[in-house]
């Protein structure tokens, strides 16, 4: 297989790179400042929501669902709670990726197209249907387990650990780690004592190597041209315009991360 593969793209045959941020209940001015980023690049992103945060969000940006649904027996009821608030909605993530064959069978009766619950940290694993049809848009790199497993980075909060020979990159970023620049669990624990109090949390930031940084480069890198910026649900969109069994070529070391 060639080393990049191939797949329906709006403008360009660049990979794609799909942003998203777990929006995690955190503060209004730290998400807006977070999208500031985004913005300044001219770049998309998805954000999967626990609430409505006062934000303004541009068109080219995706809201999409974080539903928590630990301890909960009535899933419809916690669903509806939040599609309410963003209506317009066809992608969901759950809190701690929970996900089962229960949950699978009904998002798409409630007019969800995608989930992306499935974490595969290094390994080149492509979106694919589930039984009934759901996609599932695996993610790629997650900053909170970096923080958790930092031997699986072994160059650290720099873009060159990302993978480079993949049709699409997708990112998983969280507020809270971002706006301290938080390198290590410990620096993630101690900003939680001060979760929704921004002018705190900024006493918190940290200067050199982190989530931020990282997140910097990713950004710097895409609007250089290594990417293209979409969002899931344009992904999603581009998936179903392609016939099923030609939808992208992967690389051929497509399967577990080597072990370390």
């Amino acid at each position: 297989m060639p080393a990049h593969g191939r797949l329906i793209v709006m403008s360009s045959s660049l990979p794609l790179l799909a942003l998203t941020i777990d929006v995690e209940w955190a503060p209004a001015e730290i998400i807006r400042e977070m999208l500031a980023e985004v913005d300044g690049r001219g770049l998309r992103a998805t954000l999967f929501c626990t609430h409505t945060p006062e934000l303004k969000i541009g068109g080219r940006h995706e809201m999409a669902l974080h539903p928590n649904f630990h301890g909960e027996s009535d899933w419809a009821s916690t669903f509806e709670q939040l599609r309410q608030q963003h209506p317009g909605a066809v992608g969901l993530r759950s809190h701690s990726l929970h996900s089962d064959t229960r949950l699978v069978r009904l998002l798409p009766n409630w007019g969800i197209r995608y989930q992306s619950n499935l974490f595969a940290p290094g390994q080149a694993v492509a979106p694919f249907r589930r039984e009934t049809g759901l996609w599932e848009i695996p993610i790629h790199y997650m900053d909170f387990f970096h923080l958790c497993v930092p031997a699986r980075h072994p160059k650290g909060f720099e873009a060159a650990c990302l993978p480079s020979s993949q049709p699409l990159l997708v990112m998983d970023f969280h507020p809270i780690p971002w706006f301290v620049n938080a390198a290590t669990l410990s620096d993630y624990e101690a900003a939680k004592e001060f979760y929704h109090e921004p002018a705190k949390l900024a006493g918190l930031r940290r200067k050199g190597p982190g989530v931020a940084t990282l997140f910097g480069e990713v950004l710097d890198a895409a609007a250089a041209g290594r990417w293209q910026s979409v969002t899931l649900r344009e992904t999603v969109e581009l998936l179903d315009e392609d016939p099923p069994d030609t939808l992208w070529d992967w690389p051929s070391s497509t399967g577990a991360a080597p072990r370390r």
